[in-house]
């Protein structure tokens, strides 16, 4: 999102359309997006500062024709599962035969994630706010619930609690010490927020009988060594219905939560809506029509286009990961991932030495851009601060900034273009180009800083406009690490940053974040965009304990 009533400093050239590397406006712990409110517009140095079959059976008696009642105060719509063979709970009859308790023609209501009711499909009254899934001629289960194979923290690593739930898996089951950890508590809690539409974490009960529950690996696609798992199980003799008992009811009980396993009034289960009958061929699973998480209905269509990017996630992250800064002898290299939704489209590596810093920035489908940038904090006196080579749409360009007494130098080469050369009034320290790299660029004097610690810059627009420098004060306001758990607890240092546009009038607010440091360089940003929140998170390595 591009901040408001921008203004720039411009260096007339025909618009491009690349996405700013840094213009989304966000919240920092419990904080609201900023919508253009007005910044204290003190009037400092610019520079940097601080201040202070089995046989399938129906239960007895005929399904309850109960009218749905008169509407009633909720804090989320009703989703209606229409029409639908409800597959409400997996048993072992009295013969020790398995049996599937099914009711046809029947729809599950589920509001604020419990089960509302079960009726007879003819006997359903509307409400106006119902969301609807036809279930015409489909089933519905519950959601699996299986064990966390391999590390645990595994599952706590590159949204794979996303990839399990869009496999179908209703809850990912991990040791206590897992589920309790920093990384799972702030996975769940994003979870919650609905920011990420994860699988529910669940905590093994010490000394449940595990053998009869369904282990999945961490290891490569969650859907995959899904599918794998259940063909397996199968073919070494377990009957569909038995499986089906393995991976709902089962677990649940074993787990303490018996609320996940069933379709029961009150119930709490992650729902799937299948096309084929599971109790046929327990591989239907793997491709619902729907799915039902909570208070929301996602469809296949959504469900296949998440599965799409979390893929193309998979080539950002390795790209990320073997991306090198273009100098001789580069420094100790630190990489970040740029997710949402738990999905990556994005990141960085950086070399930092004294204060040169030399880095790549790279971002996936659509654009396939690449940027190779490096920047100096203090140059020798004519040197540049900021050599810039952008490949990718709309067009290539390379762009050269050296500090002179009252701002920047410019010198911008479009590809297939003339020659521009400029000068851009105000700070002259380095422009803003990537919020990750600005920070590491900045580190010293902020793991330093005591109290609000603010930052005078320009930052480079390429994005919505002529190619041009806004000036830009970065604020930097220390918060305690403990102060917004679970996402920012443990870190070294963390602060709250307002980006304040000195260029607007009045000055203002054009985006905020929590930043958070560890081990001296930064290693977690989040942005609230007032949509989905943009994350900047450290990349695994051998030396850097990994993120969640």
């Amino acid at each position: 999102m591009t901040p408001p009533r921008y203004r720039r400093n411009q260096i007339p050239v025909s618009a491009i359309g690349m996405t700013v590397l840094l213009t989304l406006a966000a919240g920092g712990c419990d904080r609201e997006a900023p919508s253009g409110s007005e910044a204290s517009p003190s009037v400092v140095d610019p520079g940097e500062r601080t201040t202070e079959p089995v046989a399938t059976v129906t239960p007895p008696g005929p399904v309850e024709t109960v009218d749905a009642g008169p509407p009633v105060p909720s804090t989320s719509p009703r989703v209606l599962v229409t029409g639908a063979t409800i597959l409400t709970d997996f048993v072992r009859g009295e013969n020790g035969r398995w049996e599937a308790m099914a009711l046809d023609e029947s729809t599950v209501a589920v509001q604020d994630g419990a089960v509302e009711g079960i009726y007879a499909a003819s006997n359903v009254v509307m409400r106006p706010n119902d969301v609807v899934v036809t279930g015409r001629d489909r089933y519905v289960m519950v959601a699996p619930l299986v064990v966390g194979g391999g590390d645990p923290l595994g599952w706590l690593e590159g949204g794979r609690l996303v990839d399990a739930s869009l496999a179908g898996i209703g809850g990912v089951i991990l040791p206590p010490e897992s589920v309790d950890s920093r990384g799972a508590r702030c996975v769940s809690a994003r979870t919650v927020r609905k920011e990420i539409p994860a699988a529910e974490l669940i905590a093994m009960v010490p000394g449940a009988d595990t053998g009869r529950m369904t282990t999945v690996s961490a290891e490569g696609r969650v859907l995959d060594a899904f599918s794998k798992v259940l063909a397996e199980r199968v073919a070494d003799g377990e009957a569909n219905i038995e499986l089906l008992a393995n991976l709902t009811r089962i677990p649940a009980e074993a787990s303490g939560r018996p609320e996940l396993g069933t379709i029961a009034i009150g119930a709490r289960p992650t729902l799937l809506v299948l096309e084929a009958n599971p109790i046929e061929n327990p591989q239907a699973i793997l491709d619902a029509f729907a799915m039902v998480i909570d208070d929301r209905a996602a469809r296949k269509a959504e469900i296949l286009v998440l599965r799409q990017a979390s893929d193309r996630g998979i080539g950002v992250r390795e790209q990320v990961a073997s991306e090198r800064p273009e100098v001789d002898d580069p420094g100790p290299l630190r990489r970040w991932l740029n997710t949402t939704q738990g999905q990556v489209f994005g990141g960085a590596v950086a070399s930092v030495d004294g204060g040169r810093l030399d880095y790549v920035a790279v971002s996936g489908e659509p654009r396939f851009d690449r940027a190779v940038g490096s920047l100096r904090l203090d140059p020798p006196v004519g040197e540049p601060n900021l050599e810039l080579d952008y490949a990718g749409p709309p067009e290539s360009f390379r762009i050269i900034t050296t500090p002179i007494e009252d701002g920047l130098a410019v010198d911008l080469r479009i590809v297939d273009r003339p020659a521009i050369d400029a000068e851009s009034p105000g700070p002259s320290l380095p422009p803003i180009v990537d919020l990750a790299v600005d920070l590491d660029l900045h580190r010293e004097r902020l793991m330093t800083s005591v109290g609000v610690h603010e930052i005078d810059l320009q930052e480079l627009l390429y994005g919505s406009g002529p190619i041009g420098l806004g000036p830009r004060r970065y604020r930097f306001t220390p918060i305690d690490p403990d102060a917004c758990p679970p996402c920012f607890e443990g870190f070294e240092r963390v602060w709250s940053l307002e980006i304040i546009d000195l260029d607007s009038e009045p000055v203002s607010v054009a985006g905020t974040a929590t930043v958070a440091f560890r081990a001296g360089r930064p290693s977690r940003i989040q942005f609230v965009t007032g949509f989905d929140p943009v994350w900047v998170d450290e990349y695994p390595q051998v030396d850097r304990v990994p993120l969640d």
